[in-house]
């Protein structure tokens, strides 16, 4: 059940990578984001590790507002799996 929810997150945050306005700084910190979720450990380290990049993020002056929901939804995600 979790693999399944963290496989959908993945998908998500592959969707902001693919949109043009995203900031070359941000995508890099995505695809991070996809490799932790991709790690073969226990499914909370994942969620801590991805958790703490998404905060890194948010400290970018370079995300708009869009790029901002999307990732508040990819927080909210993790945060229920």
């Amino acid at each position: 059940m979790a693999e399944e929810r963290v496989e959908e997150i993945i998908a998500v945050i592959k969707e902001v990578q693919e949109d043009s306005t995203v900031p070359k700084s941000i995508k890099l910190k995505l695809q991070k984001m996809v490799e932790i979720l991709s790690e073969n450990t226990d499914i909370s380290i994942k969620v801590n590790k991805t958790l703490h990049e998404l905060e890194m993020i948010d400290g970018d002056n370079n995300t708009d507002s869009f790029v901002r929901t999307q990732l508040m939804n990819i927080a909210s995600m993790l945060e229920n799996v």
